[in-house]
């Protein structure tokens, strides 16, 4: 008799009741962290922790997004084996470069090297992760799932406070945060287990040759998609400064991360239940992409409400006098929480259809936007919270012409 597979409310509540007690933790210690770390270390921090997020999501050649696909265990086992070693790879790549850049001045974080390994080790762990989370998506163990999230903020949150006491620095915080996902890795990582993943060249070519695909057109729009999401805040850092940059990275860590968990949350649910529909040639992706859409519309009109109106007046008592001035930096963020939510519910559609042209196309729109939105700030001499505005809202419209893109995909596919 066949296991009864979750519903998408039952799984997708238990994923969103995971992240959200994650990030209450993470949410209850920022207060706390503002007040042991300075608005400079966290720019600092953000800016290290922001590359590390651009190398993340192509660290296995995006070969982690065809885990949903395979029929064949061993065309399966491949894939694992293969984004392993390529996110390894990636991760010390990362590390090189970062390096370099450190050493050549273009980095101000005290002690280079550290924050180089330091970056590369984050890359490798989340990359890790992804792999992780694909492989207990398609098997739809959602309590895996939401536990993750709490023990990784609990990792991140101790460790950061704990470095406060030696290391007041953009580098204890990078700690934190290596530790902690390294915990919430190692929590996903029975997902794998009965797997052959041993590496060699043979299976690397059969993986690399079935599913190219992926790494030829998944990963520059991956590139691209992370690009455009860490871009405003490195513009941020690179226009209005570091410490102006730490308010924008709290910003995004109290606004806009919980947020985006809370849609991937879902996205993550829709992925497992679509992915099942398209292996057994099933029509109903479109009915699922239009239930998930309207939901996840709902909850992020709410979210937006809260971040522009709401959170710029608990801004500064909650996080300090040093933090003076942070508040505005949620209402530039309300407008990219809105768009991401939005998108990231469904953005799988792209993967699903093997939409790589489509999706390439989006990702370069969402840097053109940014880029574009930035440009039109300084060419008009606008500055501070209205510059992050006008960056942050490009992202959020980038979102929503992703999100067009997909239903227009599922539209084309549904019979």
């Amino acid at each position: 008799m066949t296991a009864r597979k979750p519903s998408l409310a039952t799984g997708t509540g238990s994923i969103v009741l995971g992240n959200l007690a994650g990030q209450g933790v993470l949410l209850l210690a920022t207060l706390a962290l503002t007040r042991l770390y300075s608005p400079e270390s966290y720019g600092e921090y953000a800016t290290l922790f922001a590359v590390a997020n651009i190398a993340a999501p192509i660290a296995a050649l995006k070969l982690d997004a065809a885990i949903l696909l395979p029929r064949d265990r061993s065309d399966l086992d491949d894939l694992i084996s293969t984004a392993f070693v390529s996110t390894v790879l990636m991760g010390v790549a990362t590390a090189i470069i970062v390096g370099m850049l450190g050493f050549a001045g273009m980095l101000s974080t005290a002690g280079n090297a550290v924050a180089a390994t330091l970056v590369g080790a984050l890359v490798i762990i989340s990359g890790s992760i992804s792999i992780f989370t694909q492989c207990a998506i398609r098997s739809e163990r959602y309590s895996l799932l939401a536990t993750r999230p709490v023990l990784q903020n609990v990792g991140v949150v101790a460790t950061q406070l704990g470095a406060s006491v030696f290391m007041p620095n953009a580098i204890g915080l990078l700690v934190g945060q290596s530790v902690g996902r390294l915990l919430g890795a190692t929590s996903l990582a029975r997902t794998i287990s009965g797997h052959n993943i041993r590496p060699s060249r043979a299976r690397a070519l059969r993986a690399l040759r079935k599913y190219r695909q992926f790494p030829v057109a998944f990963t520059p729009s991956a590139l691209l998609n992370s690009l455009g999401a860490q871009l405003p805040l490195l513009l941020c850092a690179v226009v209005l400064g570091t410490s102006q940059a730490g308010g924008v990275a709290v910003a995004m860590q109290l606004a806009l991360a919980p947020v985006a968990l809370v849609a991937t949350a879902l996205g993550q649910t829709f992925a497992g239940r679509a992915s099942s529909l398209v292996r057994d040639s099933s029509s109903g992706v479109l009915a699922l992409f239009l239930k998930t859409s309207i939901l996840s519309a709902s909850l992020a009109l709410l979210a937006f409400l809260a971040l522009y109106f709401i959170a710029p007046q608990l801004a500064e008592p909650l996080l300090g006098r040093q933090w003076m001035g942070a508040g505005g930096y949620f209402q530039a963020v309300a407008f990219a929480a809105f768009g991401s939510f939005v998108f990231n519910s469904v953005s799988r559609v792209y993967t699903l259809y093997a939409a790589g042209k489509a999706s390439l196309a989006a990702d370069s729109l969402r840097v053109i936007l940014v880029v574009g939105a930035a440009g039109l700030a300084l060419q008009q001499g606008t500055l501070g919270h209205d510059f992050a505005v006008l960056v942050f809202g490009g992202l959020g419209l980038s979102y929503l012409v992703s999100w067009s893109g997909a239903l227009t995909l599922c539209i084309r596919n549904r019979s």
